[in-house]
């Protein structure tokens, strides 16, 4: 069965439809920006059919257009995360999770999340191990 953002928040759409919300473009695809609605419905129509196996037509749609809505990294990215990775190094038991480390979308800073959680553990295990 597809996830659809109506299936993780209650009363988002009636029980018998799923509602998903799409991100599409960004740096990797600026051309999409520029196509018409039309042709955003069939692209992400087709990814969901794909990706998620979602069946039929969208019974609603609306489209937002935001050009500067995803953060990109500056030109000096590069000293934040040795900024960060210092503080992680020479503060025990400080860890450092989200968009900043790992990635900007959603998964990526979910998956960041988790792999600090997995530090917190082995840390507080070696703590215990050490007493």
């Amino acid at each position: 069965m597809p996830c659809a953002s109506s299936m993780m928040f209650p009363n988002r759409a009636p029980e018998d439809v799923y509602l998903y919300t799409t991100f599409v473009g960004g740096s990797r695809n600026k051309e999409l920006a520029k196509v018409s609605r039309d042709e955003l419905k069939q692209v992400v129509t087709s990814d969901l059919r794909q990706l998620l196996g979602t069946e039929g037509e969208p019974k609603f749609l609306t489209h937002y257009y935001w050009s500067k809505a995803f953060p990109l990294y500056g030109r000096d990215y590069g000293s934040v995360i040795e900024a960060i990775e210092k503080m992680e190094k020479e503060l025990p038991g400080y860890f450092y999770a989200g968009n900043h480390k790992g990635g900007l979308s959603v998964g990526k800073a979910i998956s960041s999340g988790c792999k600090a959680a997995e530090s917190v553990i082995a840390y507080l295990d070696s703590c215990s191990e050490e007493k």
